[in-house]
C-alpha cells in the first residue's frame, strides 16, 4: 500500500492541492489549468506497479474534469494533456529493459513524441486559442490506444 499511496499522492493529491491553492489566483486573474496525464490513464493495466500509475492516471484525468466543472462558473478553464511515449530520460530512470524502438512499436505512426511537442500542445491550452476548451482530455499518443 505504500507504493499506492507515493504514487497517489505525487500524480493525484498534488494536483488536487496545488489546484485548490491556486484557484482563488486563477479566478481573480481568468487564468487556467493543464495538467499532464499519460495515455495509460486510458489502459487498464494487471501488471502491479503499472496497474497503480494508470489507476493514478485516470483519476487525474477525472479530477480535470471535475475541477472545470467546478471552475467554469468563474471563468477557469482546466483541460488535462495525456501524451504516449516521449522520448526523455525515463528508461535509464526507471530500470524499464525496453528501447525506444519497443515504443515506437506500440504506436500506428511507429513514432515517439519529443518534449517540445508536447510543450506545444499544452501552450496551445493555456493560450487564448484555447479559450473555448475546457474539461478536455488532450491525447498526444502517436496512436497509442488506437493499436491497442
Amino acid at each position: 500500500m505504500k507504493a499506492y499511496d507515493d504514487v497517489m499522492n505525487v500524480n493525484v493529491r498534488a494536483a488536487i492541492y496545488l489546484t485548490k491553492l491556486a484557484a482563488p489566483y486563477l479566478i481573480k486573474t481568468q487564468g487556467n489549468v493543464v495538467n499532464i496525464s499519460s495515455v495509460l490513464g486510458e489502459m487498464p493495466s494487471s501488471i502491479p506497479p503499472l496497474m497503480t500509475y494508470c489507476m493514478s492516471k485516470a483519476a487525474l484525468n477525472h479530477f480535470g474534469q471535475c475541477a472545470a466543472v467546478e471552475l467554469a462558473p468563474h471563468g477557469v478553464r482546466v483541460n488535462t494533456v495525456s501524451p504516449g511515449p516521449v522520448e526523455t530520460d525515463i528508461i535509464e530512470n526507471s530500470g524499464f529493459p525496453g528501447t525506444w524502438d519497443d515504443f515506437k512499436k506500440g504506436t500506428i505512426l511507429d513514432r515517439v513524441s519529443d518534449p517540445e511537442e508536447i510543450a506545444d500542445v499544452i501552450l496551445f491550452l493555456a493560450s487564448d486559442k484555447a479559450r473555448g476548451i475546457t474539461g478536455s482530455n488532450y491525447l498526444t499518443d502517436n496512436g497509442t490506444l488506437l493499436k491497442r
